[in-house]
C-alpha cells in the first residue's frame, strides 16, 4: 500500500495511471470489505489533477459486483471531493483578482462596451442615484459592477454570502458556480499562496466583521463573524479609479453655452 501511494502520488502521469490499474486489480482480487481500495486512489489523488481523478472514479467499474458494497462510500467520497476541487477554484480567483485587479475584461475604468462584448448583457439593477439614471448597477450573477455615465466601469464587487456564488462561465470556466462559506483562513491561504501581500483593514474591522486589504490592487474582502464561528467571507471588492463624471458633465455645459461655431463634444450617455 505505501509503495502504491508513492505512485498515486507521483508528478508523472504514466506512473499515476499504472497505480491506477495497479488498484484496480487489488480491487478485484480482494475479498470482504472493498471500501479501503475503492476509496485508496482517490484518496491518494494529486488535488488539481482532473484526468487521474476520472480514471480513478472509473476503476471500480472493472470489478462490478465484488465492489458494490463500497460504491456509496465512494459516490460520498466524489462528491466531497468535487466540493473541495471547487473551493479551491473559487479562492483562486478572487486570488487572481485581488493580485492583477481584475477579472478578465472586467477592471476599474474598462468601457462597458468591452465588457458587454466579452461576457454579454446582465441583469440592469437600476440606478444608484436619486437624481438621475446614472451610475447604474449591473450584474453577471453575483459578480455586481457599477457602471457611470461615461460608460466606464467605476466599482466592482462579488457577492459571496449566498449559498453559491456565481460568475460569467465565459471567464471563469465550466458552469461558474462555486460554493460560498468561504472562511478568512482559507482565503488568506490563497492569497499567500498567489504571492498576494495584504493587511488588516481597520476602518472596515468592527463588531461582528473584519476584512482585509490587499497591497497590491486594494482589493478588500470583508468578512462576517458568527457566533462562535470562524470568519466567513461577505463580499470582496475592487476599488474605483476615481474619475469624476461630474466635473466633466459642467465642462460639456459650459461648451453648449459657447458662441456658433464652437465644436460641442459629448460624453455618452449625456441627458
Amino acid at each position: 500500500m505505501a509503495l502504491l501511494a508513492e505512485q498515486l502520488r507521483s508528478p508523472d502521469p504514466v506512473t499515476r495511471y499504472d497505480a491506477i490499474d495497479a488498484a484496480r486489480g487489488l480491487t478485484v482480487s480482494r475479498r470482504g470489505d472493498h471500501t479501503r481500495p475503492v476509496r485508496f486512489p482517490g484518496d491518494c489523488l494529486l488535488p488539481h489533477d482532473s484526468s487521474t481523478s476520472t480514471a480513478a472514479a472509473e476503476a471500480p467499474g472493472s470489478p462490478a459486483g465484488l465492489a458494490g458494497p463500497a460504491r456509496e462510500a465512494l459516490a460520498a467520497y466524489v462528491t466531497r471531493a468535487s466540493g473541495r476541487l471547487r473551493l479551491v477554484e473559487i479562492l483562486d480567483v478572487l486570488a487572481g483578482m485581488a493580485k492583477t485587479g481584475r477579472l478578465g475584461p472586467v477592471f476599474s475604468g474598462a468601457d462597458w462596451n468591452d465588457v458587454t462584448t466579452a461576457l454579454g448583457e446582465p441583469w440592469d439593477m437600476g440606478t444608484m442615484s436619486r437624481n438621475g439614471e446614472w451610475p447604474r448597477l449591473f450584474a453577471y450573477g453575483d459578480l455586481e459592477l457599477s457602471v457611470c455615465r461615461c460608460r466606464k466601469v467605476s466599482l466592482i464587487c462579488i457577492q459571496t454570502w449566498r449559498d453559491v456564488v456565481e460568475l460569467p462561465p465565459s471567464v471563469v470556466g465550466e458552469t461558474g458556480s462555486f460554493p460560498a462559506g468561504l472562511r478568512h483562513a482559507d482565503v488568506v491561504s490563497a492569497l499567500d499562496r498567489a504571492g498576494c501581500a495584504w493587511e488588516p483593514y481597520a476602518p472596515l474591522t468592527f463588531g461582528d466583521q473584519c476584512s482585509l486589504v490587499t497591497i497590491a490592487s486594494g482589493a478588500n474582502f470583508t468578512f462576517e463573524i458568527p457566533e462562535g464561528e470562524e470568519p466567513v467571507l461577505n463580499v470582496m471588492g475592487l476599488p474605483g479609479d476615481g474619475h469624476d463624471c461630474s466635473a466633466r458633465t459642467a465642462g460639456q455645459a459650459r461648451r453648449r453655452e459657447a458662441p456658433s461655431g464652437t465644436v460641442n463634444i459629448h460624453c455618452p450617455g449625456d441627458r
